[in-house]
């Protein structure tokens, strides 16, 4: 190996060199042999798996520092990480440079894009929003709509409630109300006659004063006693349509006798259907609203409810809420332009604060232009898309000013673009980091088969990018120009001018919060009792809360959706509490076009017999013609000669003539009233029927679970029916139950995607396992925390809490990720490090988490449940976040973090040595600040040479590493103004030749050694 080796003196805790190292150019490793033992050349070569992780311990062994996946990582990560530094580098003297072009270019591209307003469309339409792609149920629904229109009717109704509305004055008062509301009459809204839907001919009202038939002279003389003799008739029958009246059907708390006779009841339903919908069905149900909330004076309370209720109650809240988000951006505003400088005429930023949160509204304006012209679909949940992206921008903003305070005073004012290449080298790599996983957690939810989801997150992404590239360019060119006007002593309101004797006074200049972080938090958290204390809390809460995520339950009620102070809810409210065992939903059983209906008379009377006995359905409200069809046989036909011994016709023809005599003939003898339920093809020369249904009622589905439940037994039913042709259930509720049946497995789809491509990121940009692993374990803990308090706070998974946990994973992340990205760049013992970590980053990660707070917290004492859902979700993740952030991971890492990174070289001035930017003058050329740290880690040689940060040899660099063949005397900095000699003597010498020396001998090593170890600036 002679001649193809370098060798080099290792030097432990600073003796004499006892182990030497020698290169193998050839295999590219790294061999210790020992001095002692070399001198005859038969020493014991020991050959190391990586030179990226040598470690020499003092024993003289050779040890792997890390495995070689750690070593490929590292050297993975060092390309990206150093590429994108470099970048960063670039990114802030162009910046730095050209300020006013920084800001102007983002203002012109927010201009271009959001000329895609042009094309901006607001979808409502909740099949395009919330039904899932691949779902039959809208096909299923054209069918239906095309084929048995009667169903896309529109049902109002009017709940009156009365002390005993089974009386002739309560009687009479309704009449008044359904005359007037048959009356309705205005210049852009027809009559009842012309827009009700009609059944046998009539208009299709429903109400006790069909018993009656609607007759006012009847109804003007009834007695209270002529009442309950009508409501106890035995088999009563409507005597407008024919049909059975179930009294117990539309009266609620009915009190009765001792013989079980009705004697009172407290609320009754009217119905009133209409034919059509759209502005002018809207415009009538306007009118209708207005005469049911009228009421009336013989009633205690009236009450309507028609199907633009919800829309304008959603309307109207929305409105009302949006006022308060504005006042939360208000708050925002307020708390960034307080913290992101001092409190005094010149210091603080007012002006760098505003545009910092401009450049939210320019990210948010720009994804909207640019997803607009591209399509993308924008829905009701988008509008809250500016108070999430003020978390993340205000988090981003926080890092930058924090990066720039970091810089020496001398920094920031002898060249302003070094200034902002520097302050961008180190934040730059940060924001990326939770830039690109919050990107990567709603490209995950960009996957989703909910197109409302989907869009949500495609627009969030885009703007999550626009966001990132303005902090770089147009925030940051607002902090060097405010820089200027710093120095130049101008008011930071009014611009102008200051004497040179204007100082400042101490206490402006004084951050409170971060005077809390160094002087309270970081020296009370990393005591023994308190570690103990925060691990005792984190887990235990963890495993509290861990069964509150496994008891969160799946479940929706549009109602929830309602403002507590509408007639709506109030009304929703009432009528579940009076009819409790009311409200199941219509279903219908459609049979497409393919069935031999003469044939298939087993199938069709099973169908019917299995619909009757499913759990689901109430076996009273199943009909089917075929059933009624062949009762219809037995009764009328059954002498016929045409007609077989069981009770069938004897061929197909007969089959067809009888089933249109059938149809015909009146109901309650006949089966008109099933007309609509037959579709006949008159396109053929033979009677054929080409779709056909049975029609049922669901029995009350309280729970999302039961209605999907419900919804899935009778597919299966159909599924089995054994049809030649397609047999399918339809209500219009299963567009919503079709969403509700995803939700869930959604949402841990996307939750587990987001993780796992977070946890990917994480890793590849962090560059350590260890770190990687606490990161991504204070993201999970943060959702498992978050899952249970929702179940605790009486949440449920929805399609609000869908969003809002997709958005959760991202803004998690943030937190944690910035603490344990500073944590790997400082030096020194692992609570030195955890202490350090929380002075340089724990201001920003708290003031990003706090103003993402304010953004909501004013929505606590909404009453709507959308918007409390939002605040109680987002007070989760702040707190969590902030918690494992702030408090358990510096304590973890204090006690079993990682190393720090070879490459780290950041260092921290002493804030006692900050000096003020106005007051103090430059008085040297030197090019780094003569302040040292005394708490800094780093080595005192490393702060005072330039190679320590202009690329050269920097030993943070190569900490841990075999040390440099260099003398002895220079490995520490003798006293100020001597110089060891080879003897450890020492000879008087001045200061800057002493640098030279230094400077010249790292220089030399690094030639030496260059091929051996990585250059890594």
């Amino acid at each position: 190996m002679a001649g193809n080796t370098a060798e080099k003196s290792t030097n432990i805790n600073g003796s004499l060199p006892t182990v030497s190292e020698k290169v193998d150019q050839q295999n590219g490793g790294v061999v210790l042999v020992d001095p002692e033992d070399d001198k005859d050349g038969k020493s014991e070569q020991r050959h190391c798996c990586s030179r990226c992780c040598l470690r020499c311990c003092p024993s003289g062994t050779c040890e792997c520092s890390c495995s070689c996946f750690q070593a490929c990582l590292q050297s993975v990560s060092y390309i990206m990480v150093h590429g994108l530094e470099e970048l960063f580098t670039r990114v802030g003297r162009f910046v730095g440079r050209f300020h006013w072009l920084a800001i102007l270019v983002p203002l012109l591209v927010t201009g271009g894009f959001c000329a895609g307003f042009i094309k901006f469309y607001q979808e409502t339409e909740y099949n395009n929003l919330w039904v899932p792609d691949g779902s039959t149920i809208l096909d299923k629904a054209a069918f239906v709509a095309i084929n048995f229109p009667s169903l896309s009717g529109r049902y109002q109704y009017i709940l009156v409630m009365d002390e005993n509305v089974l009386t002739a004055d309560s009687i009479r008062a309704m009449y008044e109300i359904d005359k007037k509301v048959k009356t309705i009459d205005a210049e852009t809204v027809p009559s009842w006659e012309n827009i009700c839907y009609k059944l046998n001919g009539v208009c299709f009202s429903t109400s006790l004063l069909e018993l009656w038939s609607f007759n006012e002279t009847i109804i003007s003389n009834l007695t209270d006693q002529d009442v309950i003799d009508m409501v106890n008739t035995v088999n009563l029958t409507s005597p407008v349509y024919l049909g059975d009246f179930y009294v117990d059907k539309v009266l609620a708390e009915i009190t009765r006798n001792g013989n079980g006779e009705i004697t009172g009841a407290k609320a009754h339903t009217m119905v009133y259907a209409l034919r059509l919908g759209g502005d002018v069905g809207k415009a009538w149900e306007a009118e209708f609203i207005d005469v049911g909330l009228a009421g009336h004076n013989d009633l205690d309370e009236v009450l309507p409810r028609a199907i633009r209720s919800f829309q304008d109650a959603f309307r109207g809240q929305t409105f009302s809420e949006i006022q308060l988000l504005s006042a939360g951006y208000a708050l925002i505003i307020a708390y960034v332009v307080l913290m992101v400088g001092n409190i005094n005429v010149v210091e603080h930023r007012i002006y760098v604060g505003l545009l910092g949160v401009a450049s939210v509204g320019m990210a948010t304006g720009a994804s909207i232009g640019f997803c607009s012209l591209c399509g993308v679909l924008y829905g009701p949940i988008h509008s809250v898309m500016p108070f999430l992206l003020i978390g993340v921008g205000v988090d981003d903003m926080f890092i930058i000013v924090q990066a720039w305070e970091n810089l020496t005073p001398k920094e920031r004012k002898k060249n302003k673009r070094e200034a902002a290449a520097k302050a961008m080298k180190h934040a730059g790599v940060s924001i990326t980091v939770t830039s690109i996983t919050d990107l990567v957690a709603f490209g995950i939810g960009a996957t989703s088969p909910i197109p409302a989801l989907r869009s949500f997150c495609i627009y969030v992404a885009v703007a999550i990018v626009f966001l990132f590239l303005f902090q770089c360019t147009f925030f940051m060119g607002a902090l060097v120009i405010d820089q200027y006007r710093r120095e130049a002593r101008r008011d930071a309101c009014c611009c102008f001018k200051h004497s040179k004797d204007y100082k400042p006074m101490a206490c402006s200049r004084k951050s409170l919060v971060h005077w809390f972080f160094d002087k309270c938090y970081s020296r009370i958290l990393l005591t023994i009792p308190v570690k103990i204390l925060v691990l005792l809390i984190t887990f235990g809460t963890a495993g509290w809360m861990a069964y509150g995520t496994y008891s969160l339950k799946q479940d929706f009620n549009f109602v929830w959706y309602l403002p507590a102070e509408s007639y709506v809810f109030r009304y929703t409210t009432l009528y579940e509490q009076y009819f409790p065992e009311e409200g199941g939903v219509d279903v219908g059983m459609y049979i497409e076009n393919g069935t031999d209906y003469y044939t298939e008379r087993v199938r069709m009377e099973a169908l019917y017999t299995n619909l009757r006995s499913n759990e689901y359905i109430d076996s009273t409200t199943v009909v089917s013609w075929y059933h009624g069809f062949l009762e219809w046989i037995k009764a009328q036909k059954s002498g016929d000669p045409g007609i077989t011994a069981d009770d069938f016709p004897g061929n197909e023809s007969y089959f067809y003539t009888l089933l249109e005599e059938y149809l015909a003939a009146p109901f309650p003898v006949g089966g008109d009233n099933f007309a609509s339920d037959v579709k006949f093809d008159t396109t053929q020369s033979e009677t054929w029927i080409y779709t056909s249904r049975m029609r049922a009622k669901f029995i009350r589905l309280s729970s999302t679970e039961a209605q999907v439940q419900g919804m899935d037994s009778v597919v299966s039913l159909a599924d089995s029916a054994g049809f030649q042709s397609t047999v399918f259930p339809y209500a219009t509720q299963f567009r919503r139950y079709e969403t509700n049946k995803i939700i869930q497995q959604e949402v841990y789809r996307n939750i587990g995607l987001a993780m796992v491509a977070v946890a990917l990121v994480t890793l590849l940009l962090v560059a350590d396992l260890l770190m990687s692993i606490y990161i991504t374990l204070c993201v999970v803990l943060t959702l498992v925390d978050l899952g249970g308090l929702m179940h605790f706070w009486g949440l449920t998974i929805e399609l609000s809490t869908m969003v809002i946990l997709v958005l959760a994973v991202g803004l998690a992340v943030d937190y944690s990720a910035h603490v344990g990205h500073t944590f790997m760049l400082v030096q020194g013992t692992r609570n030195e490090r955890a202490k350090e970590t929380l002075l340089r980053i724990g201001t920003a990660v708290f003031n990003g988490g706090f103003s993402t707070f304010l953004a909501f917290v004013l929505l606590s004492g909404s009453q709507s449940y959308i918007f409390q859902t939002f605040f109680k979700v987002f007070f989760g993740v702040v707190l969590f976040g902030l918690w494992h952030g702030l408090v358990f991971l510096p304590v973890i890492c204090s006690l079993i973090g990682p190393a720090p990174y070879h490459t780290s070289s950041d260092n921290k001035m002493d804030q006692s040595e900050k000096k003020d930017d106005i007051v103090e003058e430059t008085t040297t050329d030197d090019d780094e600040s003569p302040h040292l740290s005394s708490s800094s880690s780093t080595t005192k040689l490393a702060q005072q040479t330039p190679e320590a940060t202009t690329g050269h040899y920097n030993p943070a660099m190569y900490a841990g590493l075999p040390e440099p063949d260099y003398p002895p005397y220079y490995r520490s900095r003798p006293p100020n103004g001597t110089r060891p000699t080879r003897d450890h003597g020492s000879q008087s010498y001045p200061s800057p030749r002493y640098h030279k020396s230094v400077r010249h001998n790292f220089n030399r090593f690094q030639q030496k050694a260059s091929y051996a170890l990585p250059n890594i600036a």
